[in-house]
């Protein structure tokens, strides 16, 4: 008996041809949600949370960095805020427009005017230094720190560190205010001004040599009424001690009315900064945890007022030399001690420098700012996108019958700056789109390369200036003849040595120290860097491997 057979399956398509339908499929897919994603790329990225510095991008190159700003009302109403934009390798961004910056008062726009934002990165900078120069700045009780050379050295390096049209003007204090060097850019003036300096011998009317006793108060506010007449902004106070004349220690009987006294005269020097529009920093060297006592306490430095003189707002801030730290480093040995000092107050010196070097000015009027006594915000906004996002708010706040509002500290945000122009893509059909897809795939392929190409020339210049500024054969006129290198300390730089100056700290190394510890900065707490290129080692004749 014959079976019935089953009939035959019909055959399916072969694999292949699946694969090329799904391909296709998705191929269209693709095509059909392009504009939406165009339109998506478009959307600005979510900000970050805020951190204690503001993180620039661009979307041409990444990693910018916007230096905390600095707010000046002297002016008022109109305000100046003063910034730099830098790249990873610290160099400017300029091509920052006032277009690209919205500013608010709370939720009210301010108007920012074409002509309102100025590039200041090639102009001069100007500081006043003050100097303690009573008589503990050359005694210390314990191992006999000489804390007046130190800070002479760290000044020297300091003038070293300006451009040529930078102008410094140094005064010191004692019971009065004198005049170590008037305002000049001569560095060679500077220098010798610098190293002749001395505690002065003279006596006051009632016989008593001026530098047993320090107006420091006195002192700060001379100096800032020399800034102002100089339109300077930048006004360095350096001391080590405390207020110590007459009506001070009248005041230091009693604890409550010494602080009365203090707060009166710290506000009134706060004040004074911010009508005459200048940032002061400080730095403190001394213990600030002893006693003040009579006669003064020769370790003893009185760190809270120095830092009560300083705005936040303004740019200013206050740093801490901490001698006992320095000492229990130093190990009971004189010379490491003195060396420890020195370096603290370089370090010192050159962030303050770097603080008062600005790219941007950006000048805003705030006529409508109501004296209601209320706290407003006013907040500055880079693009990202077709948004924007905050990149420093600073709370103002206007006390009954103050001449100006006050600043609080500023807040300040990471923020994405986006440097390109808004694009609109609407492909009109198939064929366009399927173009417009190729030609970006190929666009992302490449973009790579020349992206790392760009960055790697950006790179290299950076580079190549950073070793032309840090590589040079000292002169007879340099403050760094008979300085000694950290990691040499035989014998003193000699004039016709070649020196790597540190980019950090601005210490002196010979040549050949700086490559035999890799190209690092030996200074004790400093993290200086800088490789130099073999062609360079070989035209100053050193031979190294």
């Amino acid at each position: 008996m014959n079976k019935r057979r089953r009939p035959a399956r019909r055959a399916g398509p072969p694999t292949r041809i699946l694969l090329l339908a799904a391909a296709a499929s998705l191929f269209a897919c693709a095509a059909l949600l392009l504009p939406f994603a165009a339109r998506a790329w478009q959307q600005t990225p979510t900000p970050a949370a805020p951190e204690t510095k503001i993180v620039v991008e661009t979307q041409r190159a990444g990693g910018y960095e916007l230096r905390p700003v600095s707010l000046f009302l002297d002016r008022w109403p109109t305000v100046r805020f003063d910034f730099n934009i830098l790249n990873e390798a610290k160099m400017p961004f300029e091509h920052l427009k006032a277009s690209d910056i919205k500013v608010m008062l709370d939720d009210r726009p301010v108007k920012v005017d074409e002509d309102a934002l100025r590039v200041t990165g090639r102009e001069p900078s100007h500081a006043v230094v003050l100097i303690d120069g009573s008589l503990s700045m050359v005694r210390s009780r314990n191992v006999g720190v000489n804390k007046l050379q130190a800070a002479k050295d760290a000044l020297l390096s300091f003038n070293n560190s300006l451009g040529a049209d930078d102008t410094l003007s140094v005064y010191a204090f004692d019971a009065g205010f004198y005049t170590v060097s008037t305002r000049t850019k001569d560095k060679s003036l500077l220098a010798d001004r610098i190293e002749n300096f001395e505690p002065r011998e003279d006596r006051g009317p009632d016989d008593k040599p001026y530098n047993q006793t320090t107006d420091l108060y006195g002192a700060v506010g001379e100096a800032l009424g020399k800034a102002r007449n100089e339109q300077v902004r930048n006004l360095i106070v350096l001391s080590d001690g405390m207020q110590d004349t007459p009506d001070a220690r009248a005041a230091l009987k009693s604890p409550s009315a010494f602080e009365t006294y203090k707060g009166r005269e710290e506000q009134a020097i706060y004040d004074e900064a911010k009508k005459a529009g200048v940032r002061i920093f400080t730095i403190a060297v001394g213990d600030k945890n002893s006693r003040p006592q009579h006669p003064s306490n020769l370790e003893y430095v009185d760190a809270d007022t120095l830092a009560n003189m300083t705005d936040e707002g303004a740019g200013g801030y206050h740093q801490d030399i901490e001698l006992p730290k320095l000492r229990q480093a130093a190990q009971s040995s004189t010379a490491s001690y003195q060396n420890l000092l020195e370096e603290s107050l370089e370090t010192s010196f050159e962030r303050i420098r770097q603080s008062f070097s600005y790219g941007y000015s950006l000048d805003v009027r705030l006529d409508d700012f109501q004296r209601d006594g209320r706290g407003h915000m006013l907040s500055m906004f880079f693009p990202a996108g077709s948004d924007t996002f905050p990149a420093v708010k600073y709370p103002l706040f206007w006390r009954q019958g103050a001449a100006l509002p006050e600043t609080g500290k500023p807040q300040v945000f990471s923020a994405v700056f986006l440097d390109t122009p808004k694009a609109t893509v609407m492909p009109v059909n198939l064929g366009a789109i399927y173009s417009l897809g190729l030609g970006l795939l190929g666009m992302f392929g490449l973009a790579p390369l020349l992206y790392l190409r760009v960055q790697r020339a950006k790179e290299a210049q950076a580079q190549e200036r950073a070793v032309a500024r840090a590589v040079i054969t000292v002169q007879e006129n340099s403050p760094y003849v008979g300085k000694r290198c950290p990691n040499d300390q035989s014998q003193p730089i000699r004039v016709g040595d070649t020196v790597v100056v540190c980019p950090r700290c601005q210490r002196a190394h010979h040549l050949e120290c700086w490559l035999y510890v890799k190209s690092r900065c030996m200074v004790r707490y400093c993290h200086g860097e800088l490789p130099i290129p073999e062609a360079v080692i070989r035209r100053h004749g050193i031979k190294y491997t």
